[in-house]
C-alpha cells in the first residue's frame, strides 16, 4: 500500500505502475466469503464451516489462535466478556 500511496503523494516527481491485486485466483466472490468464520461465531458453527472446508478441530485451533495472538481492543470481546 505504501507504494500505491506514494504514487499518488503528488510530489511532482516521476510517477510508476504499481501491480495490486491477489496472484492466487482471477476471481473474487462475497458468496465465497460466507463460508468463512466470523468473530462472533459460535464454536460449533466454526467447527462445522472449518469441516466443510476439509479443515480439523486441530486446524481450526491453530488458525485461529494464530490470529489472536497479540493485542486486541475491548471493543473486540467486550460483548463476549460476561457471556
Amino acid at each position: 500500500m505504501l507504494g500505491v500511496a506514494s504514487r499518488y503523494h503528488g510530489t511532482g516527481g516521476s510517477g510508476w505502475a504499481v501491480p495490486t491485486g491477489r496472484r492466487d485466483g482471477l476471481v473474487s466472490l462475497a458468496s465465497d466469503a460466507e463460508s468463512i468464520p466470523g468473530p462472533k461465531d459460535s464454536i460449533d458453527d466454526q467447527i462445522k464451516k472449518f469441516a466443510n472446508k476439509g479443515l480439523s478441530i486441530e486446524d481450526l485451533v491453530t488458525l485461529v489462535g494464530g490470529h489472536t495472538i497479540g493485542t486486541a481492543g475491548c471493543v473486540t470481546f467486550s460483548d463476549r466478556l460476561y457471556n
